[in-house]
């Protein structure tokens, strides 16, 4: 008989608004190493508030993380759930699959936004069903949405395919992504663009034609 896993010490922090001070970040850092933690899973935007004065150039290139660029199109991070390491509710370990697309896709120039995010449960508590492109886990693979988003007009991905394994998603965003580059238009969303081209097109050009 399989030993039972045990789970892990979680503790989520209730931040008001996700605004901390300096000092209690310490306080959390110092209370992580003091308990052996080696990482931390940090959900949404993390923006620090560098002071009022400008960042010169040299101050800029020796920051330890590229900045995140919100401002302009193109592939944004890949958004993902606590899961594998942070939960055991998960049926695939889309931590590691959400890193695989971040590192490929992150910062891809477009015309458009594409957005990206994983779940590793129907729970979906990085509710992929708003993103672009939108990744399930299930006990035996993976649920693909397609054309969500949360901005504003709001719409709900549609179902568009279930893949096995994470090379099927990586693929199949790889495709998305190339679409978006060929027919992609500023200020147009993905679920907007295939509504215009017509699904059948956007199914042709991604690989998974209509049965």
């Amino acid at each position: 008989m399989t030993p039972k896993k045990e789970k892990p010490e979680i503790y989520a922090p209730h931040i008001p608004a996700g605004v901390i001070e300096t000092r209690r970040l310490r306080e959390l850092l110092d209370l992580l190493e003091k308990r052996g933690a080696k990482e931390a899973k940090i959900t949404g935007e993390l923006i620090f508030v560098l002071g009022e004065k400008p960042l010169s150039a040299g101050e800029k290139d020796s920051l330890p993380y590229a900045a995140s660029r919100y401002e302009i199109p193109g592939v944004r991070g890949i958004k993902v759930c606590s899961a594998t390491t942070f939960c055991n509710r998960n049926h695939q370990d889309v931590l590691s699959l959400a890193l695989e697309l971040d590192k490929k896709f992150y910062g891809a120039e477009l015309l458009m936004k594409l957005t990206v995010g994983l779940s590793g449960c129907a729970r979906s508590c990085s509710e992929p069903a708003t993103k672009d492109i939108g990744v399930m886990a299930q006990p035996q693979g993976y649920k693909i949405l397609i054309g969500g988003n949360a901005g504003i007009n709001p719409s709900i991905g549609k179902e568009f395919a279930t893949l096995k394994t994470q090379e099927e998603v990586v693929r199949l965003v790889e495709r998305v992504v190339d679409f978006c580059k060929a027919h992609g238009r500023k200020m147009v969303r993905l679920g907007k663009l295939i509504e215009e081209k017509g699904e059948d097109f956007f199914r042709e050009h991604v690989g998974y034609p209509s049965h």
